[in-house]
C-alpha cells in the first residue's frame, strides 16, 4: 500500500513531469540561495559618509536579501601595489556595517589589467601582500579579483594564485571574476589546475553582445556547462548577473536579471552538472551612494530582483 508520504512525493514528481512537457521549462522549486551578493561602485569605500549614511545603505541591502557586500577598492597599480588613497573610509564603513547587519560579508574587489598578471614575482608578491593586509589589518571576509582583458594562457595566472594562497593561506575566502566568453577561456586542464587555488569563480555573464534572449541562454549555457565541467569539486560557481546602462555589448532588455536567472534556473534543472551556488549582481541601475534613500531610479530593478530570484 502506498503510504501518504510516497504518495505525496509520487503526486509531486508527476506534476513536475507533467508541466515540464506542457510548458517545456520545469516547474521552479523553491529558492535555495540565500546568500547572494551585490558589487558596490566605488566610492563606498573613499567618499566620506555619517554612521546614517552608512545604515541606511547596509539596511538597504539587506532588505534586498543581499548578504555579501562585494566592496570596490580600486584597481592595483603597474608593480601590483595599491594605494592606500583609494580605500580611506574602508575602516569606517567596516565598523558601521557590521554594528548595523553583523550577518552581511564584507568582501574587498579589486580590479586589475592582464599586465598584472603577466608581470613578475616580485608583482605577484605585492598582490598577495594586498589581499593579506585586507584579510588581516581590516579583518573583511574575503578578496575577490578581475583582472581584464582575459587570456586563455593560464601559466601566470597560476604561478600568480600560487604566491597568493602561500601568502595569505588556504582556507581565506579569495574568488576570481571570470569571462564567459568562450573565445578566451582556458584550457579546460588549465581551469581546473587554477579553479584548485579559488573559493568560487564569478562568472561574468554579460557582455554578449547577443541580440536575442535565444543568443544570450546559449551564452549562459555555454559558460556554466564548460565551468561545471572542468572545475574542481571544492570550487563554487557563481554567476554575476547584469544589472547597468546599455553599451555597444550589452542590451538592457535582452541582458538582465529576468532573462539571466531563467536561463540560470533552467539550467540547474535540466542539466545534472549545473549546481550554482548563488549568485551576485552587477552595480544597481541608477543606484549609488547619494541616491539611497530615493530608490525611484532602481524600481523596475527592484521589481525583476524580487520577482525573478528573492520569491522564486
Amino acid at each position: 500500500m502506498m503510504t501518504v508520504q510516497r504518495l505525496t512525493v509520487w503526486l509531486s514528481a508527476l506534476l513536475a513531469v507533467s508541466a515540464f512537457m506542457l510548458l517545456g521549462r520545469p516547474v521552479q522549486a523553491q529558492n535555495p540561495y540565500t546568500q547572494p551578493g551585490l558589487f558596490l561602485n566605488y566610492g563606498f569605500s573613499v567618499n566620506s559618509m555619517t554612521n546614517a549614511q552608512i545604515e541606511t545603505v547596509v539596511e538597504w541591502l539587506q532588505v534586498r536579501g543581499i548578504q555579501k557586500q562585494f566592496l570596490n577598492v580600486g584597481a592595483f597599480n603597474s608593480n601590483g601595489t595599491l594605494s592606500a588613497s583609494n580605500y580611506t573610509q574602508l575602516a569606517h564603513w567596516i565598523t558601521v556595517s557590521r554594528e548595523t547587519e553583523p550577518g552581511q560579508q564584507i568582501i574587498v574587489y579589486i580590479s586589475g589589467t592582464l599586465s598584472n598578471v603577466n608581470s613578475s614575482a616580485k608583482d605577484w608578491q605585492n598582490i598577495a601582500n594586498v589581499c593579506q593586509t585586507f584579510l588581516t589589518t581590516y579583518g573583511v571576509d574575503g578578496v575577490n579579483l578581475d583582472f581584464e582583458p582575459y587570456s586563455t594562457s593560464a601559466s601566470n595566472y597560476i604561478g600568480m594564485l600560487t604566491t597568493i594562497r602561500n601568502t595569505i593561506g588556504w582556507t581565506a575566502n579569495l574568488s576570481l571574476d571570470y569571462t564567459a566568453d568562450s573565445s578566451a577561456f582556458w584550457s579546460g586542464n588549465d581551469f581546473n589546475t587554477i579553479s584548485g587555488y579559488i573559493n568560487y569563480i564569478m562568472l561574468m555573464i554579460y557582455d554578449s553582445g547577443s541580440t536575442t534572449v535565444a543568443q544570450y541562454d546559449s551564452f549562459i549555457a555555454t559558460a556554466m556547462e564548460y565551468a561545471y565541467n572542468w572545475k574542481v569539486h571544492g570550487c563554487a560557481i557563481v554567476p554575476i548577473v547584469p544589472v547597468y546602462a546599455s553599451s555597444s555589448v550589452h542590451n538592457p532588455s535582452i541582458e538582465n536579471i529576468e532573462t539571466s536567472t531563467n536561463e540560470i534556473w533552467y539550467l540547474t534543472q535540466t542539466d545534472p552538472t549545473v549546481e550554482i551556488n548563488d549568485i551576485a549582481v552587477w552595480w544597481y541601475d541608477g543606484w549609488n551612494g547619494s541616491n539611497i534613500g530615493n530608490n525611484s531610479m532602481s524600481a523596475p530593478t527592484d521589481a525583476m530582483w524580487t520577482t525573478y530570484w528573492l520569491d522564486r
